[in-house]
């Protein structure tokens, strides 16, 4: 151990005894046996290579053999960066502190640094004479300036690296988002081009039609007389009011087959014990479609012509006002149907009708009434062909007479269009010349 008795040490004196020292510490580290076995030497350039903090997780790993600990990395990296240690300093103080002679691992180049930069450090007493020294030796201020900007330098480029490639790596992301935006909006752009081409399309049919209709509403001169052609027609029937339906009613086979819709809604299970009344019967349409059905019917008409013709052909048919025979007859009904009828009825007549059929039916059994439907244009001229009809009965009037005199569960159908097709806000009860009333007798009267 050097023993400084005076304040003033010659520098002869000093160099002296600092070798005497350094033999000693070769002496003691020569007969130092480490208990573990010394590992693979170590590269001194190659370690010197790493920078700031990856630069003291490898000398601690290569040097102690295991990470650092979170106060010696603090430590080093700090006296690194600020450069009051050099590289060299951090790797001779790893390796010769008591740990590091413990691991004794080779490290080849630094033998020729270990003078001042650890065993000088290490001798009590002699610190600050050694900074003294070192300082007009090596300049160390200078260095340490040096040092500080080599090490700052190398920390700020690693993170530079480090910034760049993320910058890289987030640009080819945007890249590729970009891209991907790109061919969304290219198609999204596509289909608006296809939908704007199918528009022009729609334009143009709607232009079409637009001038279509107007053509029908351009004025044109009125001729002051028109004279139009009748149609030649051929009377078959004997009867005056036979050859008027026949003709105007429209063929047998064409009304037979209008009328089929409403065998669905008589009621099957009472028609097996109760037969159905076709009022004002006529040539028998709907009596021919309940028998396909083996459906027992009672037919009633004021026309004799008919229901001779009627009988001939096999079916129950009654030359009688239809209130009378309802009056007289002590039968039931399972159904009471009109097609076509009740126009030719007076206010008081109907009434009466209304009110014997809701008494002749049984509980269940079902009133079909058919007529001219009085909202479509066309219903008054046709309606008045016929001199036997009295007047045009609208629904609304129809369907509170039937609830007045007890029927129940109305369905109100409206049959016969006289178009296919329509102006979007246009009324449809206006579009068909007929309508039919269903109602049922309820079940508990």
């Amino acid at each position: 151990m050097i023993e400084i008795n005076s304040s003033k040490i010659k520098k002869e004196e000093l160099l002296s005894e600092v070798e005497r020292e350094m033999r000693k510490l070769d002496r003691l580290e020569k007969s130092f046996q480490p208990t573990v076995d010394p590992v693979n030497s170590v590269d001194l350039s190659e370690l010197l290579s790493y920078i700031g903090g990856e630069f003291i997780r490898k000398a601690y790993l290569l040097i102690l053999g295991r990470e650092p600990d979170p106060e010696g990395f603090e430590y080093y990296l700090e006296n690194l960066l600020k450069g009051r240690f050099s590289k060299i300093d951090i790797i001779v103080r790893l390796r010769y502190s008591r740990e590091g002679r413990e691991r004794g691992v080779k490290i080849k180049g630094l033998s020729k640094y270990r003078v001042f930069y650890s065993i000088l450090s290490s001798l009590p007493g002699v610190g600050s004479i050694v900074g003294g020294i070192k300082f007009f030796v090596t300049l160390p201020r200078f260095v340490t300036y040096v040092r500080g900007i080599e090490a700052s330098s190398e920390f700020q480029i690693s993170n530079l690296k480090s910034l760049i490639s993320k910058l890289e790596v987030n640009l080819s992301s945007f890249k590729n988002s970009f891209g991907n935006l790109a061919e969304k909006q290219a198609k999204e752009l596509k289909k608006i081009e296809e939908e704007l081409r199918k528009n022009d399309l729609k334009i143009e049919e709607i232009k079409k039609e637009l001038f279509c209709i107007g053509s029908k509403f351009q004025k044109e001169e009125v001729p002051t007389t028109i004279e139009v052609e009748l149609q030649k027609i051929d009377i078959v029937e004997r009867d005056y009011y036979a050859a008027f339906e026949s003709l105007f009613r429209g063929s047998y086979k064409d009304v037979k087959w209008h009328l089929k819709r409403y065998l669905k809604y008589i009621p099957v299970e009472l028609a097996s014990k109760f037969p159905v009344l076709d009022v004002g019967c006529g040539r028998g349409e709907f009596l021919e479609l309940l028998r396909e059905q083996r459906i027992k019917a009672i037919g009633v008409d004021v026309d004799s012509y008919q229901v001779k013709d009627l009988k001939k052909r096999g079916y129950a048919v009654y030359k009688e006002d239809v209130n009378s025979f309802l009056e007289e007859n002590s039968k039931k009904f399972s159904a009471i149907t009109a097609f076509q009828v009740i126009e030719h009825f007076d206010t008081s007549y109907l009434k009466d009708f209304l009110r014997l059929s809701f008494e002749k039916l049984v509980p269940g059994g079902v009133l079909i009434l058919e007529t001219i439907n009085p909202w479509n244009y066309e219903a008054f001229p046709r309606f008045y062909m016929d001199e036997t009809h009295v007047r045009p009965i609208p629904p609304d009037t129809m369907s509170f007479m039937l609830r007045w005199f007890g029927f129940s569960d109305l369905k109100l159908l409206f049959l016969s269009p006289l178009a296919e097709e329509k102006f979007k806000d246009e009324d449809l009860k206006k579009l068909y010349l007929d309508y039919a009333l269903i109602s049922k007798k309820p079940v508990d009267k």
